[in-house]
């Protein structure tokens, strides 16, 4: 007798679906953990603002409380360099003077930068600057990454970097000392990303880095970053001779004298 060979598998179609199964049910989709992740991030902020934040920083006794050995300076006066800005912008927005005193070495946008805090008590001011850079640093590392990356999606590690860096020196210290350079990177990366990402916003985005340079100086090595194309040197200097300009007319909005004490000054 001849035999019959058949290319049937000996595996039935209730076997094969019982295995798919398994593999589904043994290997979840990797978004289901990324969704968790700000959830996560979530719950750590509710914790680091009232058990860090608030008692170290924003006591009824404005004094920075240590409570562990990483924090900076012991019972000392919080805000002091909100207190001397704001110091520079009430000598000349109430008083009518130069704010070109003491140690005075920020252009003259900044002055006027902070003047709508000084209808408020230094108190209230330092607690809600205190809010806005708080704000200011979500985005920096939050926001912005997400609008940069490809994914539109917050990476693990991304988290990670956060979370650490709200317990680092640099930032704690920004926070005791009510500093902006926080809010000076903001404006400049928000500016570079409406640069790339929005052409028809250019202008804001031109104003967002020069905002940023006349706060802190230092945000204007960014300008490298405003090119979009290398090869056309004629368009990337003509930019770069506008900004320039732009920036240089900036330090006369206080009037002549105070562009002239600031050169003298620093």
């Amino acid at each position: 007798m001849k035999s019959k060979v058949t290319g049937k598998s000996a595996v039935g179609p209730r076997t094969v679906a019982t295995s798919v199964e398994t593999h589904d049910q043994a290997a979840p989709h990797p978004a289901a953990g990324r969704s968790l992740t700000p959830w996560v991030f979530a719950g750590f902020l509710m914790t680091y603002i009232p058990f860090l934040i608030v008692p170290v920083f924003l006591n009824n006794e404005h004094v920075m409380k240590e409570i562990c050995p990483v924090l900076l300076i012991e019972n000392a006066g919080i805000g002091m360099d909100l207190k001397e800005i704001l110091e520079f912008s009430r000598s000349w927005f109430v008083e009518h003077k130069t704010p070109y005193i003491i140690s005075n070495s920020y252009p003259p946008l900044e002055t006027l930068f902070f003047v709508p805090l000084l209808y408020l008590d230094f108190n209230t001011a330092y607690v809600l600057f205190t809010a806005i850079n708080f704000g200011c640093y979500l985005l920096l590392t939050l926001a912005l990454p997400v609008l940069f990356s490809r994914q539109r999606q917050l990476s693990p590690l991304i988290i990670l970097f956060v979370a650490t860096g709200l317990f680092s020196h640099g930032f704690l210290f920004e926070v005791e000392r009510g500093q902006f350079n926080v809010i000076a990177m903001l404006f400049c990366l928000l500016g570079i990303y409406l640069f790339h990402f929005h052409r028809r916003w250019r202008i804001p985005a031109y104003v967002l880095f020069s905002l940023s340079a006349q706060l802190k100086v230092f945000p204007a090595i960014f300008i490298l970053m405003l090119v979009d194309n290398w090869r056309d040197w004629k368009a990337v200097l003509k930019r770069f001779a506008l900004l320039a300009a732009a920036n240089f007319l900036c330090l006369f909005v206080l009037g002549p004298t105070a562009f002239r004490e600031f050169f003298v000054t620093t």
